[in-house]
């Protein structure tokens, strides 16, 4: 029987030939019993008396699931009544509190925090107060206070009559980032302290090394001048214009310390006024007209499409445009071309442009030739004289007029310094702002 059976498998005409044999009786009968307890299986299921025990075992997962939650959680949490007694606190704040779980319920939630929120109002904002631990310590928490509503329940699990309302009070240990903090702010303290020493520092130094230094350029320009009278050999004439050529080279480093000093410390002052853009690339243009002559560096100038003037601190710009100057023929070969040009963008700001054939500088270097001191070849056998501060300075400067610099760069492609002054600074005439 059991091969007729294996050979019926997957042959529908030998499974009907099976099912009219004498044995189909035997086997129905076998399942009638298990039919009847899987109907009644499904009838108990679908019951009132099941469907309300499937709900109650949901609603008991849920619950303790929501247990979990709270018990698990890194804030503490304290759940209060409307009158504000404490129903719930989980191990996190109890921990905080350093009081049993038991020790806690039933009392106001508000006398554990120094300052508690008196308004409604302010439910739902993280503030920060204290905690007050049952030994009388304090510990800086950060606290949100949120309010529920919850509805009434005729669950024999959850019977709830009416709607009642609870607040969830959350607070957080900030004890590490209030130390933080105030190690950040003394941190700053300090480096803003340091920062005003050095600046007096540089400041009282410079005062006291420009004066002698003034004297020797003074003196040492008589003596290549001979103004009063030959000196005697032209070998002493030569040695005076060294000492006096050094010496201006000297001061020149020291004022730019010194500026940078007073921009750094917040004590450099604009004396404002209409600058005359031609008049003051012109001077600028002829401060380095020797060093570029030498060279066979051609300066152009293209101002058609520059404004008139600008509402500027003549110092400052004349300082501006001379240290971009002087390093374009200081970086250009012999040879080699500077332009410097002028126009008035779609917003209105003032562009100038100093751009070079020069070496260039690289990629890596862009960002940090702006800081104070940095050269981009910083070795001992540096081709280039200098004390890295024109660009510094430069940017410096900028800032305070409210514009900015920007440098286009790479090795042997020469290098382009983008001047933008905002259009509130653009005077359409001697005076008279473009931007009302």
């Amino acid at each position: 029987m059991i091969r007729g059976l294996q050979r019926a498998e997957g042959d529908p005409q030998a499974v009907e030939s099976i099912a009219a044999s004498p044995l189909a009786g035997p086997f129905e009968a076998c399942k009638r019993p298990w039919r009847a307890l899987g109907a009644a299986i499904q009838r108990r299921a679908a019951s009132p008396a099941a469907r309300m025990f499937r709900k109650g075992m949901a609603l008991l997962h849920r619950s303790a699931t929501m247990r979990a939650v709270l018990d698990d959680s890194f804030d503490g949490i304290i759940i209060a009544d409307e009158a504000g007694r404490i129903e719930h606190v989980n191990p996190a704040a109890a921990a905080m509190l350093g009081e049993g779980v038991d020790a806690l319920f039933g009392h106001p939630v508000a006398r554990l925090f120094a300052q508690h929120l008196s308004t409604a109002s302010e439910a739902g904002r993280p503030r920060a107060t204290e905690l007050e631990r049952a030994d009388g310590s304090r510990v800086p928490v950060e606290l949100i206070v949120s309010r529920s509503q919850l509805r009434g329940s005729r669950h024999r699990f959850e019977r709830r009559d009416h709607a009642r309302a609870i607040a969830i009070w959350t607070f957080r240990d900030i004890s590490e980032r209030r130390r933080a903090e105030e190690a950040q702010k003394a941190a700053l303290q300090q480096a803003i302290a340091a920062g005003r020493t050095k600046s007096e520092f540089i400041a009282n130094m410079g005062h006291e090394l420009r004066t002698p230094l003034n004297a020797v350029i003074g003196f040492s320009e008589m003596l290549k001048e001979q103004m009063l009278g030959p000196i005697g050999k032209a070998a002493y004439v030569s040695y005076a214009t060294d000492i006096h050529t050094s010496g201006v080279r000297l001061r020149d480093a020291l004022n730019s310390i010194l500026d940078i000093a007073r921009i750094e410390g917040g004590r450099y002052q604009l004396e404002e006024d209409a600058v005359r853009l031609r008049d003051a690339v012109g001077a600028a243009v002829g401060s380095v007209a020797e060093a570029a002559q030498r060279k066979g560096t051609a300066i152009e100038t293209r101002l058609d499409g520059a404004p008139p003037a600008l509402r500027a601190d003549a110092r400052a710009i004349q300082h501006i445009l001379v240290n971009l100057l002087s390093n374009a023929v200081k970086f250009t070969g012999e040879g080699g071309r500077i332009a410097v040009s002028g126009s008035v963008d779609a917003a209105g700001d003032c562009v100038l442009a100093v751009a070079d054939n020069g070496v260039g500088i690289p990629a890596d270097q862009l960002d940090k030739v702006l800081e104070p001191f940095h050269q981009a070849d910083a070795s001992l056998a540096r081709k280039y004289e200098g004390v890295g501060l024109g660009l510094s300075l430069a940017a410096g400067l900028m800032e305070l007029h409210g514009g900015s610099i920007a440098i286009a760069s790479a090795p042997n492609a020469g290098t382009t310094v983008t001047l933008r002054f905002p259009a509130a600074r653009v005077l359409a005439v001697e005076g008279e702002s473009r931007v009302s």
